[in-house]
């Protein structure tokens, strides 16, 4: 299925150049992952050909594969996949230039685990100019997005059972960002990555409690949050059982 897809939009490039001023894009496809809850980037490379300079429209819609033939149906709708990339509207490009166009999937938290399907489209007329057709007009980069479901972000009394540092990857980081961000230490959301923001994140929470502010969650600091997290636990049995 998906190398029938993949042919059809190669083949709806090429067949595209000379109405998108000789536009060149790569990489045809893009496979990513991200959990529900989470952010994920890319990057798309355009090539102008043409020699003059161009202004390229950019914008993304979602497709289903449609038929036993597998050719993709686009659509314009701003649900999903369309609602979660984050990338420029437009972008000016001299001739010969090549330029690399960032974006970034954020999907929500929440989000059901499966797959989502969509292109980031490029074209030389602007939004709503006789530019539904998702060939003749403009051409684009197919984005394949596996969506997985995230740990459990529900607080045990023994949230955090070792030690963490910077560059950690794990469930325990997820744990450590959550409480973070909870206390109000950490913005954002967590993704189990230990990285500078959450290295700040524990300075901060480590001078506030008065322990010595490396930024290593060794056992005086876990000990102290997983106290934190008992107690609000405890605080909310008992709300609820007084309501």
């Amino acid at each position: 299925m998906l190398k029938r897809i993949n042919t059809f939009i190669v083949l709806s490039v090429l067949s595209s150049i000379s109405l998108v001023s000789a536009l060149v894009i790569s990489p045809a496809h893009l496979n990513l992952t991200v959990k529900s809850g989470s952010s994920v980037s890319g990057e798309v490379n355009i090539l102008n050909e043409q020699n003059i300079d161009i202004t390229y429209y950019i914008s993304v819609e979602k497709f289903e594969a449609a038929g036993a033939s597998g050719t993709p149906t686009f659509s314009g709708t701003k649900e999903g996949l369309p609602s979660w990339v984050n990338v420029v509207d437009k972008i000016d490009v001299k001739k010969g230039e090549k330029v690399k166009i960032p974006f970034t999937v954020t999907v929500p938290k929440g989000t059901a685990t499966g797959k989502e399907f969509g292109s980031i489209f490029f074209s030389t007329l602007p939004p709503g100019v006789n530019n539904k057709s998702s060939s003749g007009s403009k051409v684009g980069t197919l984005i394949f997005l596996n969506i997985e479901s995230s740990p459990s972000t529900t607080i045990s009394p023994v949230a955090i059972n070792a030690n963490l540092k910077y560059g950690d990857k794990n469930n325990n980081v997820y744990q450590l960002q959550d409480f973070l961000i909870d206390k109000g230490y950490l913005k954002g959301s967590s993704t189990g990555l230990f990285g500078l923001l959450t290295l700040k994140a524990v300075k901060n929470y480590q001078k506030s409690v008065g322990i010595n502010p490396t930024g290593f969650v060794g056992l005086a600091t876990r000990e102290k949050i997983n106290a934190e997290i008992m107690t609000e636990i405890e605080s909310s049995i008992k709300a609820e059982q007084q309501e």
